[in-house]
C-alpha cells in the first residue's frame, strides 16, 4: 500500500483520481507512463482512496478495466483496510465486482474491523446485493468468517431476517457452520430459530 508521501506524489495521486472522475483516459495514461512508478495503486495522503477503489465507488467499468490494464492491484486496501471488492459488494455493484473477481481479487481479505468482502455485502437488502454475495461466494469466500466483534456472517446477515431471508439461505447453502450463532452471546432467541428453521429445510 504506496501512500503518496511528499508534494508530488501527492499531487500526482490527487490528479490521477480526479482523471478518473472525469474518465480522462489520456490524463491517466500520461500520469501513469510518466509519473511515480507504480502510481496506479497509490493512496491518496488524505483520504486513502486509490484509482482503482474511486472507480469502483462510481462504478465506472471502463475505467476500472482500463486501471487493471494498466497494473492497479485488486487487492490494495483505503485506510479502513478496505480492498476494491470490499466497496464493489457494499455498493452493489455486481459488474464492479465481476471485473474484480477476473482480476483475480481475493475475496478472503479483512478490513481493520475483521469484515470480508461478504459482510459488506449486507449494507442493503437489494437483487444486487444479493447478486454479488453470490459472486463472492462462488469465489470462494469465507462464510463462516468472523468480524473482530466476533459476530459471524450469518448471525449478521440474518440481523433484519425479514430483509435478508435470502442472504441467511443462500450462506447456510454454501457451508456457514449454523453452530456458530450458539457462540454469540447477543443472539436473540428468534433469530436463533430463524436459522434453525432455514438449516433444517435445505
Amino acid at each position: 500500500m504506496p501512500i503518496a508521501r511528499d508534494r508530488v506524489e501527492q499531487l500526482q495521486v490527487q490528479k490521477l483520481i480526479y482523471a478518473v472522475r472525469t474518465e480522462d483516459v489520456e490524463q491517466i495514461k500520461k500520469l501513469c507512463d510518466k509519473g511515480v512508478e507504480h502510481l496506479v495503486n497509490y493512496n491518496d495522503p488524505q483520504t486513502g482512496m486509490t484509482a482503482l477503489i474511486s472507480a469502483v465507488t462510481q462504478n465506472k467499468e471502463k475505467m476500472i478495466q482500463y486501471l487493471l490494464q494498466l497494473g492497479a492491484h485488486p487487492d490494495v486496501i483505503d485506510f479502513a483496510g478496505r480492498t476494491a471488492l470490499m466497496h464493489a459488494a457494499e455498493y452493489g455493484h455486481i459488474n464492479a465486482l465481476h471485473l474484480l473477481r477476473d482480476a483475480k481479487a481475493n475475496p478472503k481479505i479483512q478490513d481493520l474491523e475483521g469484515k470480508d468482502a461478504v459482510h459488506h455485502c449486507f449494507s442493503e437488502a437489494t437483487q444486487r446485493h444479493k447478486a454479488c454475495l453470490k459472486v463472492l461466494l462462488e469465489m470462494g469466500a469465507d462464510v463462516n468468517n468472523r468480524a473482530r466483534n466476533g459476530v459471524p456472517n450469518l448471525v449478521h446477515a440474518c440481523a433484519n431476517s425479514k430483509e435478508h431471508e435470502d442472504f441467511c439461505i443462500d450462506l447456510i447453502k454454501a457451508g456457514a457452520d449454523v453452530r456458530l450463532i450458539e457462540e454469540v452471546e447477543m443472539i436473540q432467541l428468534h433469530l436463533y430459530y430463524l436459522i434453525k428453521k432455514f438449516y433444517y429445510i435445505l
